[in-house]
């Protein structure tokens, strides 16, 4: 199978899961509908490798959000004008928040949504509304994003607020980015953490399990995936050329998460990822939080 977007061969991609959503199947088809024939899958897929601000720049973020869109584009029950991808230079904090928003006027109640991102997090102080538990907002880094503050980033409390007005409550996020500082073991380069450190974040403590964006994020009737624990910054790998769990989740959608059957489960292809994530990385364990109780399937034959 051929990356359509490129003329490179496709290696192996990593995928990322969140159960209860949807299935995931074989090479070239993602999202099923048949159990719902009245629901449409609209996605938002975000890698940003490279920064307006060079310190900024990852290696491999932008082939997370090019692997997974490639599992999306070419799965049943998918439709390409559907699908918004934003990287690099694209993925600006406006870009971000008018793709979101604009699901709002084209989505119904009974349609899924997939929001994928791959790229820097952060954390600061807790700006209005003053609801977080630990003092601390947490942030997704876009490509306009300064290396010294977060005032153009996007923070949970205005990702809510975005995902909040959308008429459906059948969302996955699955968010591949780091919150704080500390690496999976020591020894990782900064480069390969998906964390952009701000001033003043090393003298704070880091988010606590209590809070972090899933306070925000993890809302009834959404599935909530993160590529590491909190208190760890998922790591990317050369070898891999991909953030590692989103190596592993986009492997499991195209087929290896449930070899036996022409579907994957969100569940199963998020076991798959989250088996194997530490093993290549240890001491990253992704989380998920499933505030559904209902399987959909994501890919399939």
């Amino acid at each position: 199978m051929y990356r359509f977007l490129t003329s490179r061969v496709a290696r192996p991609a990593a995928v990322m899961a969140v159960v209860g959503l949807f299935a995931f199947a074989g090479c070239g088809e993602l999202f099923n509908s048949d159990d719902d024939s009245n629901s449409k899958n609209w996605a938002v897929v975000v890698g940003i490798s490279t920064y307006q601000s060079s310190s900024l720049n990852l290696k491999w973020a932008e082939e997370d959000a090019l692997d997974f869109y490639d599992v999306l584009r070419n799965s049943k029950g998918w439709e390409s004008d559907s699908i918004t991808l934003l990287t690099n230079s694209s993925a600006t904090r406006g870009a971000i928040k008018s793709a979101i928003g604009g699901l709002a006027k084209r989505v119904g109640p009974n349609d899924h949504i997939v929001f994928y991102f791959s790229g820097r997090g952060s954390y600061g102080p807790d700006e209005p509304p003053f609801d977080e538990g630990d003092g601390l907002d947490e942030y997704l880094v876009p490509y306009d994003g300064l290396a010294n503050s977060t005032a153009r980033d996007l923070s949970d409390d205005a990702l809510e607020e975005l995902f909040a007005a959308l008429p459906t409550d059948t969302v996955l996020i699955i968010l591949d980015a780091g919150f704080t500082g500390v690496g999976s073991r020591s020894g990782v380069p900064a480069e390969r953490v998906k964390f952009a450190p701000r001033p003043g974040n090393g003298k704070a403590a880091a988010p606590r399990n209590v809070d972090g964006m899933s306070h925000e994020l993890a809302r009834p009737g959404f599935t909530y995936i993160t590529a590491a624990q909190d208190g760890v910054s998922p790591v990317e790998s050369d070898q891999l050329r991909n953030g590692v769990f989103t190596y592993y989740l986009v492997e499991g959608m195209r087929g290896a998460a449930n070899p036996s059957r022409k579907t994957v489960s969100a569940q199963q292809a998020f076991e798959y990822a989250s088996g194997r994530t530490p093993m290549q990385e240890p001491g990253q364990t992704p989380q998920l939080i499933d505030r559904r109780g209902k399987k959909y399937p994501l890919t399939a034959h």
